[in-house]
């Protein structure tokens, strides 16, 4: 978060990531398993426009980045904690999908760890309706395609 100037932004971001760290150890799979409806609409929708990666930001313990796998899509999962992304990575080597899904620990508001344009971006609702600005910024820079995926 190298780009904030308030000190307070950090204390927010500290917070945040440790809300989601319990959340996930006190709750693992809290989300379920079954891919969520935006997911499955975002899956038929990446696929007409042609792209075969998919980069989720807020992956979560991965519910909609295995089902990404599962449809052929090589995903690069992201999100603020490592122990929902420790979840996802168990889930993806004991589904036989470890090859497609790789994770990053990731905050939005930073510059997006992707190599070059090749992602294509599926944005978990929560981080729509926030609106983040500098998601879509670092988006920019990294020259993804972004959409939104109605939820």
């Amino acid at each position: 978060m190298g780009d904030q100037k308030n000190p307070n932004d950090k204390r927010v971001a500290d917070a945040q990531r440790a809300h989601w760290q319990a959340a996930y150890t006190q709750h693992p799979q809290m989300y379920g398993t079954e891919p969520s409806e935006p997911a499955r609409h975002a899956a038929e929708v990446v696929r007409t426009a042609g792209a075969s990666t998919v980069l989720e930001l807020g992956a979560g313990h991965g519910r909609d980045a295995l089902f990404f796998a599962r449809k052929g899509f090589t995903v690069h999962a992201t999100d603020f904690s490592a122990t929902a992304l420790e979840q996802l990575t168990a889930a993806a080597r004991g589904s036989g999908l470890a090859d497609r899904i790789t994770t990053t620990v990731h905050d939005v508001r930073d510059p997006l760890p992707v190599p070059d344009s090749t992602a294509c971006l599926m944005r978990q609702a929560e981080v729509w309706r926030r609106k983040d600005r500098a998601a879509g910024s670092s988006l920019a820079r990294a020259g993804c395609r972004a959409g939104t995926v109605p939820t």
